[in-house]
């Protein structure tokens, strides 16, 4: 019964946040590093600059890499997976 309740919580407050819970998954695939600003600016929905670096220029315009792609179905894949009673 615990378990169960505790369940249920669980999921009601993912299905409230989803939407915010997918605006972070998305700046995670593109950033793939974020800092505290960054994660309160991708909960909110809102566009985060972007860092100067140095390194290695990412695709331009959108592209999609391979890891990209990848990260991107793992994440549709595991948003609110069913429950332990096909909830």
């Amino acid at each position: 019964i615990i378990v169960n309740r505790n369940y249920d919580i669980a999921k009601k407050l993912i299905v409230e946040n989803r939407q915010s819970l997918e605006n972070l998954a998305t700046a995670l695939i593109k950033n793939e590093v974020l800092d505290a600003v960054e994660i309160d600016l991708a909960l909110k929905g809102e566009e985060i600059p972007e860092k100067e670096t140095n390194h290695e220029q990412k695709p331009s315009g959108g592209e999609k890499t391979e890891t990209t792609e990848k990260k991107e179905d793992v994440v549709s894949k595991t948003v609110l997976k069913p429950g332990p009673q096909g909830a």
